[in-house]
C-alpha cells in the first residue's frame, strides 16, 4: 500500500490519511484480507477505491471499501451476521478501542482490529456498516 500511495495521483491525500491506509492495510493483512495490490476508479463514491477480499478462497466477497475522496477518506464495512453484533454497535463509543487475540481471523476479530486502529485524528472520517 504505501508504494502506491506515493504515486503523484493520490497527492490530494493528507498524510495523516495515508499513515492510517497503511496501518489499515497492515492489519486487513495480518487478518488475511487482501486488496490485489489494485486501486481501483471509485465511481460515484470518490477518485479512487479499494477493495479487500479474502485470501486464498475463490469466492471473492467484498469485506471492505476504502474510497479516497478529497480531502478525506471513507471506510465503508461490509458485515455480515450483523444482528449478532448489534448490541455491540450501539453502543460503542465514537473512538473505541478493543482487544484482538494474536493469531485471531475471524468476522468478529476483524470488527475489533479495524476499531483497535489509531485514528490519527480523523475527527470528520466516516465509517459505514451495511448489513
Amino acid at each position: 500500500m504505501k508504494p502506491l500511495l506515493q504515486e503523484p495521483r493520490f497527492d490530494f491525500i493528507p498524510d495523516q490519511d495515508k499513515a492510517f491506509m497503511v496501518a489499515f492495510n497492515d492489519e486487513m493483512a495480518r487478518l488475511g484480507y487482501d486488496f490485489g495490490n489494485k486501486i481501483g476508479d471509485g465511481y460515484c463514491w470518490g477518485k479512487y477505491m479499494v477493495i479487500y477480499t479474502r485470501t486464498g478462497v475463490k469466492s471473492k466477497n467484498v469485506y471492505t471499501r476504502l474510497y479516497f475522496r478529497d480531502p478525506r477518506i471513507i471506510l465503508r464495512l461490509f458485515l455480515s451476521g450483523i444482528d449478532e453484533h448489534r448490541a455491540f454497535l450501539e453502543v460503542a463509543p465514537a473512538r473505541p478501542v478493543h482487544r484482538v487475540s494474536p493469531g485471531s481471523s475471524s468476522e468478529s476479530d476483524l470488527v475489533g482490529a479495524i476499531h483497535e486502529l489509531p485514528l490519527l485524528n480523523h475527527s470528520d472520517s466516516v465509517i459505514q456498516c451495511s448489513q
